[in-house]
C-alpha cells in the first residue's frame, strides 16, 4: 500500500520536475536569434525583442516554481500526502498536459501581437464588423468619432433615413466615399458637402432632391462597389457621385484582405466584446484570427502589400513609376471600373470627384500625377470627372487664402471647404445636365 502511495507521489514529483525542465528549455530556446531564422525580414523590432526577454523571464520563473514544488513534494510530508491521492495525480497530469502547452504557446506568441495604442483610447460604437466589407456603420448607433458625436440612421448611414422606394417628382443622388464624404469631424451631417449640394440644387432647380450619403470612414472603391451592388441600388438613384481620395489607393494594403495584418482603424477603435478582446489581445486568439483570415482570403492576395518600401499617399505623387505604385493603381482602377460598369448597367448617371491632399498645393504641376492617372481612366471610360486640385488651388490664389483654410488636416475638408466643394459639384451637375430644371423635366 505504501509502495503504491510512494509511486503516486513520485509520479507527481516527476511531472512537476519535467514541466519545470520544459520551461527552462523554452526560456533557452526562445530568443531572437533562433526566431530570426523564421522571420522573412530580420532583425526583429526592438520592442518585440524586449517582449521576448520578458517572456524568457516568465518561463524561468515558472520553471523555478514547478521545480521548487517538485522538491517540496519530496521533502514536505503534507504536500507528499496530498499528491499521493490518485485523483490529485490524475488531475495534475491532465492539467499539465493541457495548461502547460497552452501557457507556453500563449506567451510565445504574445510578443508578436500588434495592438494599436489608439484602440485603448476613445473607443466608439458607430462601427460593426462586416463579413464582406470589413466594417460598416452600426444602424441606430450614436457615438464619438472625430471628436464629435455622430448619429447613424436605421439603414446604417449618416443623415436622414430614407425609404428604398423613390417618391415621384424627386431626384436622388447617392454619394459613395470615405471619411471626407462622411463628414469627418463635422458636428452635423448637414455640414457635409452631399447635403450642401442638395440645398444648392433645390434652390436652383425648384424641386426636391434627396441625398443618400453612403460615405463611410476608411472605405475604398472595393467596398463602395460592394455597398452599391448590395444596398445602394435599392435607392434607385438618378445620379451616383463617386468621391475619390488618394488614400483609396494605398490604405487597403494594410488590411488582411489585401495581404496586410490589420482590420482597419475603425474596428481598432470600436468598443470590443469579450470575444473581440480575446481575439485581439491574446496571442492564441490573435494568430487564430490571422490564420483564419489567410485561409479565407489566401496567402498572397496582393504581393504589393509585402513590399519593403512603404506605400503611402506621397509615393503616388513623387514615385508614380515605382512598381508597387503601378500595381496599386492597377488594382484600384479595376475597382473603380466595377462601380462605373454597375452604374451604366443600371442606367445610373455617374460622376467622379477627385479630392486632393494638402501637400499637393505646394506644386500642383509636379504633384498632380495621381489625379491625372484617375482622370485619364475616367475619360477613357466616358465618366465625367471633377478634379478639385486645380480648382481649389485657383481659389486659394484668387482669395489670398491658404489650403489650411479649406482643410482640417491633410485631406479632410473644413466646414468652409465643404461649402466650396458643394458649389463646385452643384455647378458641374447643372453644366453636365445630370439633373435638369423643373420646366425641363
Amino acid at each position: 500500500m505504501n509502495n503504491n502511495r510512494d509511486s503516486q507521489s513520485n509520479i507527481a514529483r516527476y511531472l512537476l520536475l519535467g514541466s519545470g525542465i520544459i520551461f527552462i528549455l523554452s526560456a533557452v530556446l526562445y530568443n531572437e536569434f533562433l526566431l530570426a531564422l523564421f522571420d522573412r525580414n530580420p532583425p526583429l523590432e526592438k520592442a518585440t525583442v524586449e517582449k521576448l526577454r520578458l517572456t524568457q523571464i516568465y518561463f524561468l520563473l515558472s520553471s523555478v516554481a514547478l521545480i521548487s514544488l517538485s522538491e517540496g513534494v519530496r521533502r514536505i510530508s503534507l504536500l507528499k500526502s496530498f499528491v499521493q491521492k490518485t485523483l490529485v495525480t490524475n488531475m495534475l497530469l491532465a492539467t499539465l498536459s493541457v495548461i502547460l502547452p497552452l501557457f507556453i504557446l500563449e506567451f510565445s506568441l504574445r510578443p508578436f501581437v500588434k495592438i494599436n495604442p489608439r484602440a485603448e483610447l476613445n473607443t466608439t460604437t458607430i462601427f460593426v464588423k462586416d463579413h464582406e466589407l470589413g466594417w460598416r456603420l452600426n444602424p441606430n448607433a450614436e457615438g464619438e468619432w472625430g471628436g464629435v458625436v455622430v448619429k447613424i440612421n436605421g439603414k446604417g448611414l449618416r443623415g436622414p433615413e430614407l425609404d428604398y422606394t423613390k417618391p415621384s417628382n424627386v431626384e436622388r443622388i447617392l454619394y459613395l466615399g470615405d471619411s471626407v464624404t462622411f463628414g469627418f469631424k463635422l458636428e452635423s451631417y448637414e455640414q457635409a458637402f452631399p447635403y450642401l449640394v442638395e440645398v444648392v440644387l433645390e434652390d436652383r432647380l425648384g424641386y426636391e432632391i434627396e441625398t443618400i450619403n453612403a460615405g463611410v470612414s476608411g472605405y475604398a472603391p472595393w467596398q463602395e462597389y460592394i455597398y452599391l451592388s448590395k444596398e445602394g441600388i435599392k435607392y434607385e438613384p438618378d445620379l451616383v457621385v463617386v468621391s475619390f481620395v488618394l488614400n483609396d489607393v494605398t490604405e487597403k494594403f494594410g488590411l488582411i484582405q489585401f495581404g496586410g495584418l490589420g482590420e482597419g482603424s475603425q474596428l481598432e477603435r470600436t468598443a470590443m466584446t469579450a470575444s473581440d478582446e480575446f481575439f485581439s489581445k491574446t496571442g492564441i486568439g490573435y494568430f487564430t484570427r490571422k490564420i483564419s483570415a489567410r485561409i479565407r482570403f489566401g496567402t498572397d492576395i496582393q504581393p504589393g502589400a509585402q513590399q519593403k518600401e512603404v506605400l503611402d499617399v506621397e509615393s503616388l505623387a513623387y514615385y508614380p513609376y515605382r512598381p508597387d505604385v503601378q500595381r496599386a493603381w492597377k488594382i484600384t482602377l479595376e475597382e473603380l471600373g466595377k462601380i462605373f460598369d454597375l452604374c451604366l448597367e443600371r442606367d445610373f448617371s455617374v460622376i467622379l470627384v477627385l479630392f486632393p491632399y494638402t501637400f499637393q498645393f505646394d506644386n500642383i504641376d509636379t504633384l498632380s500625377t495621381p489625379q491625372m492617372v484617375v482622370s485619364q481612366y475616367a475619360f477613357d471610360n466616358g465618366i465625367p470627372v471633377i478634379d478639385l486640385l486645380p480648382i481649389l488651388s485657383e481659389k486659394v490664389e484668387d482669395q489670398g487664402a491658404k489650403p489650411e483654410d479649406y482643410f482640417l488636416d491633410v485631406d479632410h475638408l473644413s466646414p468652409v471647404g465643404h461649402e466650396i466643394v458643394s458649389e463646385i459639384i452643384a455647378d458641374f451637375i447643372q453644366k453636365e445636365r445630370l439633373i435638369v430644371q423643373e420646366e425641363e423635366r
